[in-house]
């Protein structure tokens, strides 16, 4: 629970010399068939202590099977992923984040980031960065900073962020910065859900943020959406969003379906009105399968026709695959889509899987 690298060091040396985990900071484990959650161990204030990540214990040939993100992929990049801060300051009733941070963000120093990134260029060559921070562009000066340097080196890179955290300055110098792909958060199309899941942001700047992506030239823009959101979206809210998304034509959509992640807002609400059919946490996934709950109008049935209805809006329009097939570059590219194109007709279009 929390930060990780003290907590495993002392899980190992405990495990090692066989003697209980009792009192261990920042875990909880089972005893006697009863689980026990000890004290929480304190933040890391200065995350430049930690050493990298050792990356020649991977199996590198693993990492190619899949794509580091939509539209970024080790079949024609050589990616490294970066985290440069941890946490989120927001309060989106959906999201787990703050039960890890505390909604406290922390930093690295880009000092620390960039030796870590040109270590990996030297050994590995790699030529793509993929940032992991939940919001990317909090800060405009770390944000200015991180663009001059990474311009240096001659290499792509990508991250995600919300929409009211960006402006056609910051856009157009990250984009010229060698910016691949940007990922934003929109969650719906509708402002009512919008303001029910506390995401403080509005439909309009929505819009903007994207016309400003488009202008500033970054390659792949892609937009995050999610199915019920809040438990009492209505079709009507879910057309919402489909309009949006034709209006703001993002390169990549990914609609995941509720998920009431144990310890959110959502979680507690959804607990409390009898929603949650079945605690299975290998089913809490927010794309495949048949969820185990329901929402005030959706059925779990309701949740997959209508995810399914929102990607195939998009995905299918003639308009948008040919816009797509103008953006690649490469033979290795075009593989890329070719299979995620051919995968995502097997899963949606003609599933083998019917639900019942």
């Amino acid at each position: 629970i929390g930060d990780g690298e003290e907590t495993i060091i002392e899980i190992c040396n405990k495990l090692e010399k066989k003697v209980s985990l009792g009192g261990t900071l920042g875990i909880a484990h089972r005893v006697n068939n009863k689980i026990i959650i000890e004290q929480p161990r304190p933040l890391l204030d200065n995350l430049d202590e930690l050493p990298f990540p050792n990356r020649e214990l991977g199996i590198r040939r693993l990492y190619v099977k899949s794509h580091v993100s939509r539209g970024v992929s080790r079949k024609f990049l050589n990616v490294m992923e970066v985290l440069i801060a941890r946490g989120c300051p927001y309060q989106c009733i959906f999201c787990a984040t703050h039960l890890t941070y505390k909604r406290r963000v922390r930093y690295r120093s880009l000092d620390n980031v960039f030796q870590e990134i040109k270590m990996n260029i030297e050994r590995y060559g790699i030529n793509h960065v993929e940032i992991l921070d939940d919001t990317f562009t909090l800060h405009k000066g770390m944000v200015k900073d991180f663009c001059n340097r990474i311009k240096e080196l001659g290499i792509s890179w990508s991250c995600e962020t919300r929409l009211d955290h960006v402006d056609q300055e910051m856009l157009d110098m990250m984009a010229e910065s060698g910016l691949l792909k940007i990922s934003f958060g929109v969650e719906s199309g509708s402002q009512r859900i919008l303001d029910l899941v506390k995401k403080e942001i509005t439909v309009k700047q929505i819009i903007e943020g994207f016309r400003m992506a488009r202008k500033s030239g970054i390659k792949l823009v892609e937009g995050t959406f999610m199915i019920a959101s809040h438990i009492d979206e209505t079709e009507d809210d879910v057309n919402e969003t489909i309009k949006l998304i034709k209006k703001i034509k993002p390169d990549i959509i990914s609609v995941s379906i509720l998920t009431p992640l144990p310890g959110t807002e959502t979680f507690r609400i959804m607990k409390e009105k009898g929603f949650i059919f079945a605690e299975d946490w290998d089913k809490f996934t927010y794309v495949g399968g048949l969820p185990t709950w329901r929402t005030t109008y959706f059925t779990p049935k309701d949740l997959v026709r209508l995810q399914k209805k929102v990607l195939m809006s998009i995905y299918l329009n003639p308009g948008y695959l040919l816009r797509m097939i103008r953006k690649v570059k490469s033979v290795d590219e075009f593989k890329y889509w070719f299979d995620i194109g051919f995968d995502f007709i097997r899963r949606f279009v003609f599933p083998i899987k019917t639900y019942s």
